[in-house]
């Protein structure tokens, strides 16, 4: 478990290494891309407006699902077009995995979209679902940042070298240990 932990947080340190490229990203995509959904409703509230009436709109009007769709498939394109990418078969099964998962995310919120276009009589589809899946759509962009940077992908080679490492390691230790734990000689 430890093991399949590391491999899922190997990519994050993308986000380490250049935070503030990521923090400069996560502004520009998510609160310039929610626009189109926050804009209504901050212009309600400062109107003294019913702000909640602006937010069912702008739910219904699906910008907020129409902004998760083009910020997952942005992710999905820029981690599949990585230079330099699936060096190693545990890289390339996790950025397959996360992009199916993304492709999962934005079929749930084309879903909403459609659903909210056939419904006709003025009601409006739970809110708390689509919520949901727009953070989950955050978080899973956020995520498919880490694979535009090939830096945390450990190529054959080093995994080769450190393997060496290791044993060279193991027997300059097993040299040097001349009897057991409990005196008796090897």
């Amino acid at each position: 478990m430890r093991r399949l932990w590391k491999h899922v947080c190997g990519p994050l340190n993308s986000i380490f290494e250049q935070p503030y490229q990521f923090v400069v990203w996560w502004i520009v995509a998510n609160v310039f891309g929610m626009a189109g959904f926050l804009l209504p409703i901050f212009l309600s509230w400062t109107r003294s407006k019913n702000a909640h009436d602006a937010y069912l709109g702008s739910l219904k009007g699906g910008s907020l699902s129409s902004f998760c769709v083009v910020l997952l498939a942005e992710g999905i394109a820029a981690a599949l077009v990585a230079q330099g990418a699936g060096t190693n078969l545990v890289a390339a099964g996790l950025r397959g995995l996360a992009s199916v998962l993304a492709l999962l995310v934005a079929f749930i919120q084309m879903t909403f979209l459609v659903a909210e276009s056939v419904i006709t009589d003025g009601s409006v589809i739970s809110p708390a679902p689509q919520i949901v899946t727009a953070i989950l759509a955050v978080l899973l962009a956020s995520y498919l940042y880490c694979f535009r940077f090939t830096s945390w992908e450990k190529g054959v080679e080093e995994i080769w070298k450190a393997d060496d490492k290791a044993v060279e390691d193991m027997t300059v230790a097993a040299k040097a240990v001349a009897a057991d734990k409990h005196g008796v000689q090897l």
